[in-house]
């Protein structure tokens, strides 16, 4: 009984020797300036006296244990009475396991100490919710979580504790651990528990000791932190306000956010992950992100991360995942890093953007193309079984017509009359028009048709072949009157003696708003392309205009003393005037040839590849020169190598493509290696094809990232790329011209290939 009472008035003295040192420390430095540590040392002091004070009613209890035993424990109370309040103005307070609600808005950890000789337990609080409790054994230092304590264990936890158990545990941890990983969050701050785990009155000086013990555990372990981790914990004190400003400002802005500490835990996020993720704020705190996603995606976010705390820099990529409803979504994941005041990295903060839509519209665009040209193929190998063989297969025949998605008529047409009269129509053309069950029995199959384009589907109708096919797009007008644009797939065959039209309506609505969508975003691609282009050729204009502006101003200087010593003539003046006019006309041509190159091709023409490349290159050729890269332009075989398309915009991709070749010799350079830049333009005819390879040594393109860098906003360049040069290049090319490029890597460089089709044989020049 007498031991643990002795030792704890050795670690008592000892606790307290290291808070008298600590004050002493900060009163002979001058660095206790934050309000918050003077509290806690006047504090420590104030624990000290109340102990002392506590010890000596302990020690005249022991002696007058049998006659003042009921003086003794009014003279405890009034002890932890004292205690009680002066903790509470250090802002340290006294949790009371009755009232499991004292907690609430009192900071981010609360560390709960029971007085078990042996043992602690602990809760670790996040704002208003617990994120773990653990038993804490004080012989081995070690946290192990209440879930995995035995029966025994558990019976000794203090009453009320259950109720705190709200949250998931952590993983266990060591109780330095715990102590460490919190002061390096926003705010820490302490709670002790001082009652027994009966609820009783302390009538043993076992008891006592135990107390004494658990609070000088506590003043030692919150001593030895504010004197070794002094910065950190200021840092902590100070940067509280702001951290709420931080919780506020993400929480406003209208997307995904997520952050976490530098191990990978996450710490908190804004109501809109929430929403994306499907799960409360305790499911997300404290986990990691193999916790919240699959492992592929898992393994992407951590090399990510992993690259952000290698190079301070992280670029964007799309991952998958399957959210709460089982729904297949797709995100952007931007990382950065959070720094302290000391700017040292202390955490990650992800926002993250939904890219499910566009997924989903290429997707869907992609399959509805696929439905339409399996469903073409099929037709004609099915239409004429399952309808001609109507009456051995009806069954069969009927659970196709009424279980297809688009709407189907069969019509009939009168040919004595010329009209297609509707004989039958699936459930799915009734639902699409809005017509009940046999409303489209004897009608035209044209009066549903718009009256702007009724006559030329009529027309249609009355030509098409026997066992001809056509697919057409039309608006059609529904029961109530309202006008939506259908795709028609109608196939013509023999049925009854009769010519027969099995006519198969698709509702297009989506898909036109699909692909308007799609080229407004194409033309700003081209448009943002465009503009880059033409920062680079007004910088080509303003290099090559120094040289003729430089001659100008020396010949009027030249002109100037001239006049000065009477040695202007006649010709004298004409030979200034014409050299100042072939200046000038010089420039006037670099404006119309950065003019024309800007200007778009309003239609398909013939053109040289190799005068359309040498035209180009004459605009940028002294900024290649600056650089000292060498740029030749061969042709292999005689004649000209003419292509057709649109010669503009062959320059523009020309010169996406060598600006391209000129910044990665430049970074070869830059990283010290000791080359001299060259691209190489070849131009060759193959079969019915011009060809035009751009060959650089500037390293080439590594290979696992070769076949993505045609997709829009794919760049190597970080922030320099804008990601939308070469998706606009390809998009010219194989779209607007019936071309093909590609690219590959050669011996120490890079080749990008451009194949258009050839204006008939080679010209002779």
């Amino acid at each position: 009984m007498f031991v643990t009472f002795y030792l704890s008035i050795v670690l008592f003295l000892l606790s307290l020797l290291l808070a008298s040192f600590t004050l002493k420390r900060e009163i002979d430095t001058k660095k206790a300036s934050s309000p918050l540590q003077k509290k806690l040392i006047v504090a420590g002091v104030f624990i000290a006296c109340a102990l002392g004070f506590g010890v000596y009613g302990v020690y005249d209890y022991h002696q007058t244990l049998t006659q003042e035993r009921q003086r003794g424990f009014e003279r405890l109370q009034g002890i932890e009475h004292l205690f009680r309040n002066e903790l509470s103005r250090a802002d340290i307070s006294i949790f009371d396991t009755d009232n499991p609600r004292r907690h609430d808005l009192l900071g981010r950890l609360a560390l709960y100490v029971s007085n078990s000789a042996d043992v602690s337990y602990a809760c670790l609080v996040n704002q208003k919710h617990p994120i773990g409790a653990y038993l804490l054994d004080r012989k081995s230092n070690y946290a192990k979580p209440l879930q995995e304590c035995s029966s025994l264990e558990l019976e000794r936890t203090p009453k009320g504790f259950g109720a705190l158990l709200l949250g998931e545990l952590y993983a266990p941890w060591r109780f330095d651990s715990i102590i460490e990983n919190r002061f390096d969050r926003i705010e820490a701050r302490f709670f002790l528990d001082t009652r027994r785990l009966e609820g009783a009155v302390y009538d043993s000086f076992n008891s006592v000791g135990n107390l004494i013990l658990g609070v000088s555990i506590l003043i030692f372990v919150f001593s030895f932190v504010l004197a070794l981790r002094k910065e950190r914990f200021e840092e902590s004190v100070l940067g509280y306000s702001q951290g709420r400003a931080f919780d506020k400002i993400i929480e406003s802005i209208p997307m995904p956010i997520l952050y976490k500490n530098m191990e990978g835990s996450y710490l908190g996020c804004n109501s809109k992950f929430l929403e994306l993720s499907g799960k409360s704020r305790e499911e997300v705190i404290g986990f990691r992100v193999g916790d919240l996603l699959d492992k592929k995606s898992a393994m992407e976010i951590e090399e990510c991360e992993r690259h952000l705390k290698e190079k301070g820099e992280c670029p964007s990529h799309d991952i998958r995942f399957v959210d709460h409803r089982g729904e297949e979504c797709f995100i952007r994941v931007y990382k950065t890093l959070l720094t302290n005041n000391f700017d040292e990295p202390v955490g990650i903060l992800g926002f993250f953007v939904d890219m499910s839509e566009y997924h989903q519209s290429q997707r869907e665009l992609k399959e509805r193309q696929e439905q339409l040209e399996f469903f073409s193929e099929q037709l004609e190998k099915q239409m004429e079984y399952e309808i001609s063989g109507r009456l051995n297969s009806e069954r069969r025949y009927k659970q196709l017509f009424d279980s297809g998605r688009d709407g189907i008529f069969v019509v009939q047409m009168d040919e004595e009359e010329g009209v297609a009269q509707i004989v039958e129509a699936n459930w799915s053309a009734h639902e699409m028009f809005g017509y009940s069950q046999g409303a489209f029995e004897e009608l035209a199959f044209a009066s549903l048709v718009d009256k702007g384009e009724r006559e030329g589907v009529e027309r249609l109708l009355k030509e098409l072949p026997l066992k001809g096919g056509a697919l057409i797009e039309s608006h059609f007008v529904l029961l109530e009157h309202r006008s939506i644009p259908i795709e028609l797939s109608i196939q013509s065959f023999l049925l009854e003696e009769k010519r027969t039209l099995y006519v198969s309506a698709r509702d297009i609505t989506e898909r036109l708003r699909l692909e308007e969508e799609k080229r407004v975003q194409e033309n700003l691609l081209v448009q943002q392309s465009k503009m880059a282009s033409m920062g680079e050729m007004i910088g080509a204009i303003a290099h090559q205009w120094k040289q003729p502006l430089n001659a100008i101003y020396l010949m009027c200087q030249g002109l100037k003393e001239s006049f000065a010593y009477n040695e202007l003539d006649e010709a004298e003046m004409d030979r200034f005037v014409s050299g100042a006019m072939k200046q000038v006309e010089f420039m006037s041509r670099t404006i119309t040839d950065f003019r024309n190159f800007f200007m778009p091709s309003k239609e398909k023409c013939a053109f040289a590849l190799k005068e359309a490349l040498l035209e180009m290159h004459s605009i940028l050729a002294p900024q290649f020169s600056k650089h000292d890269i060498e740029v030749r332009i061969t042709q292999e075989g005689e004649g000209s190598v003419v292509a057709y398309g649109y010669p503009n915009e062959f320059k523009q991709v020309a010169l996406n493509l060598m600006n391209n070749s000129r910044d990665a010799i430049e970074e070869r350079i830059r990283c010290g290696e000791k080359i001299s830049g060259k691209i190489e333009v070849r131009i060759s005819s193959e079969g019915d094809y011009a060809c035009a390879r751009i060959k650089d040594n500037g390293g080439g393109i590594p290979d696992e990232i070769l076949k993505n860098i045609f997709e829009p906003y794919f760049s190597t360049k970080g922030e320099k790329g804008t990601g939308i040069g070469l998706s606009i290049a390809k998009m010219i090319i194989e779209k607007n011209m019936n071309g093909k490029i590609r690219a590959y890597n050669e011996e120490k460089g890079a080749v990008f290939e451009i194949r258009l089709p050839l204006s008939g044989a080679r010209s002779n020049a």
